[in-house]
């Protein structure tokens, strides 16, 4: 079962939403909070910079955010072995989050079906050809 990019887009934020609230409901200070909270501004900035129906100014490809998932589940997971003086329920909630993260990226689609998203990136592409060649009618003279 592969999880649309609409799906992930939802889980994206609902995920920051949790990060963010976690610490908090748990009494959680210090590294865990400072990283949780990191991680949730993070992931919302990265989500509204991807190209899917979630993003509101596309810049990411949607391998490039999940390049940046599996970055993140690997530090939640690093940081869950590595944080030995933080509270032993905030370690297992890192880590959970971690394999979490990283069992979305392996079952997400990477391209977005809507045409939305299609038309979008077909349109930072058009941009990009004509400054390249602004670019390149201006070095060759």
């Amino acid at each position: 079962m592969r999880i649309p990019t609409h799906i992930h887009g939802m889980i994206d934020y609902a995920a920051g939403v949790a990060l963010a609230a976690a610490p908090r409901a748990m009494g959680w200070h210090g590294t865990t909070r400072t990283l949780m909270d990191a991680a949730a501004v993070g992931s919302a900035a990265y989500a509204l910079a991807t190209d899917y129906e979630w993003g509101a100014a596309p810049m990411l490809t949607m391998d490039q955010h999940l390049a940046i998932d599996t970055a993140q589940g690997i530090g939640f997971l690093a940081a869950a072995a590595l944080l030995s003086n933080e509270p032993r329920d905030a370690r297992l909630a890192m880590a959970g989050y971690g394999l979490f993260a990283l069992t979305v990226v392996a079952l997400s689609e990477r391209r977005p079906r809507n045409q939305h998203a299609d038309l979008r990136r077909r349109e930072i592409a058009a941009g990009q050809a004509m400054a390249d060649s602004s670019l390149e009618s201006v070095t060759a003279q």
